[in-house]
This record gives structure tokens, sequence and C-alpha cells, in this order.
């Protein structure tokens, strides 16, 4: 496995937790409780299953973006290689085109 690749999609797994718990919070999106010392400890997949959930029930206007969370929820990069330690490694254009996805959810959600 390539130490740099590995790294990478470490770092870019942590953005999109990063990003998706602002997204969540700014839209109210709620969660499963939690004790508190849980609750920031969410992972990528539970945001964005919940999230694709709010958007919808109850945004139209979202729902015709709901491709690119889709894609982010279902790519294999975050559900296989990244979330779990194993000797599979990411190549670097899935990783790119894994990143292009991320930035094109954040477009999404966050004005300019």
């Amino acid at each position: 496995a390539n130490k740099v690749e590995a790294q990478l999609g470490n770092s870019i797994r942590k953005y999109l937790e990063y990003t998706l718990k602002n997204i969540c919070f700014n839209l109210e999106v709620k969660t499963n409780f939690r004790f508190n010392d849980q609750n920031e400890k969410r992972m990528a997949d539970e945001l964005l299953n919940e999230l694709r959930s709010v958007i919808n029930k109850k945004s139209v206007e979202l729902k015709g973006k709901i491709s690119i969370v889709e894609r982010v929820a279902n790519s294999n990069i975050l559900g296989n290689l990244l979330s779990h330690d194993n000797h599979l490694s990411p190549k670097m254009g899935d990783l790119i085109a894994f990143w292009a996805d991320i930035i094109e959810l954040e477009a999404v959600f966050f004005c300019k």
C-alpha cells in the first residue's frame, strides 16, 4: 500500500466528516440520540444517510441535487478503502475523483 495515498485518503475522510457535521448542524439534521461524548464521533456514512433522508422529505430544491449526495454516500473509497485498516490502498486517480465529488457536494450547501 502506498503510504502517501493512504494518508491522503485519511485526510479526505476527516475533511468529509467535518464538512458533513457543519452541513447537518446548519440544516438541523436530526440524528439518533447519543450521549454527549459520542456526538462528535459520528461517521460520514451516518451523516450522509440522515442528510439524504432530510432532503428527500423536506426540500424539493435540494432533491434535484441528491445525486451528488448519493455518489459520495455510495463511493467505494469511503465505504471500503478509507474507513478500514486493510491492505487495499486507493489509487491517486480514485482519490482525486472522490475529492471532486466532495467539492461538488460542498457547493450545493455552501455559498461561494
